[in-house]
């Protein structure tokens, strides 16, 4: 381990600087996961105390905190982020809500665990993926605490086309998979929705979300003809418990009502209450004036 971290240059205390770099580009996957996980633990108590003297106030019973806070973080993710309302996650949701590290924790870990991904932390690009899956996760948080389950939030991204604005999806469609909750993208038009189907696949890449729950409603390309088999497909895909999956659809009533209601009401049967997420892609293309016409 000392070899390594060496030829990565981590010998002092600055160098730790770039070690979550390091990881995220799996430059240091020869390390052992505890080692890797101690690293990132100092690196983040050296973020938020920036002017501290490392040798007298880190300690272990510092370490001991962080590690402690990480750990309740992905039990949070894995028993309650995401899930429908239960009032055994009140104590959780509480104990975060009154401990501002908590969230940061919970915030941190799981943008960690969502872009994972080099391919998909590669396609952000200039994206601010940290700060979008941070106000998502904080929604998902509060949602735990929502005895009715409804507490809808939107967000809009905005940008020029060609700007990278897909990578957004990508973000999302992994928190989803990390969460396992289903994902449904809406878009203008049938040939547009093929094409942003093979752009999930692709933004898929190296997160927890398979190929095989990313569906588009469309036939038109697969082949798949039988309205039958496609819900059957999308019910797959969008059944929640064990994986996030995907649902593209074009904004025409029959994609939307018959493929992806059908599909949420089918997910909900057997999860009540469940959660998920919509993203409406090329929204400005969608509005109407009162007379019907787009703008």
């Amino acid at each position: 381990s000392r070899s390594i971290m060496i030829e990565h240059g981590l010998q002092t205390i600055d160098d730790l600087s770039s070690v979550q770099g390091l990881i995220q580009r799996e430059e240091l996957d020869d390390l052992r996961d505890e080692t890797r996980e101690s690293l990132l633990v100092v690196t983040e108590w050296l973020d938020k105390n920036p002017n501290a003297n490392v040798l007298e106030d880190f300690n272990e019973c510092v370490y001991d905190k962080i590690y402690k806070d990480h750990r309740w973080a992905e039990k949070y993710i894995n028993l309650a982020l995401g899930q429908p309302y239960c009032e055994e996650n009140l104590k959780m949701f509480q104990y975060a809500n009154d401990n501002s590290d908590q969230l940061d924790a919970l915030s941190k870990v799981c943008t960690n665990e969502v872009m994972e991904s080099q391919s998909l932390r590669k396609s952000c690009g200039n994206f601010d993926y940290n700060s979008f899956l941070d106000k998502a996760i904080r929604h998902f948080h509060d949602l735990v605490g929502e005895e009715t389950g409804v507490l809808e939030k939107i967000f809009i991204i905005a940008g020029r086309t060609q700007s990278g604005k897909s990578s957004c999806k990508g973000a999302i469609q992994s928190l989803c998979g990390v969460l396992r909750i289903p994902l449904v993208v809406l878009t203008k038009g049938v040939d547009e929705s093929i094409d942003l189907h093979a752009k999930m696949v692709q933004l898929s890449d190296g997160t927890l979300v398979q190929e095989k729950h990313i569906v588009v409603a469309s036939g038109k390309k697969d082949g798949i003809r039988s309205y039958r088999i496609k819900n059957m497909l999308a019910n797959q895909a969008l059944g929640g418990k064990t994986h996030g999956g995907t649902l593209v659809i074009a904004d025409t009533y029959a994609q939307v009502v018959n493929k992806a209601c059908r599909a949420i009401r089918h997910y909900r049967e057997n999860i009540p209450g469940g959660k998920f997420v919509l993203v409406v892609d090329e929204a400005d293309a969608m509005y109407r004036t009162t007379t019907r016409h787009q703008l």
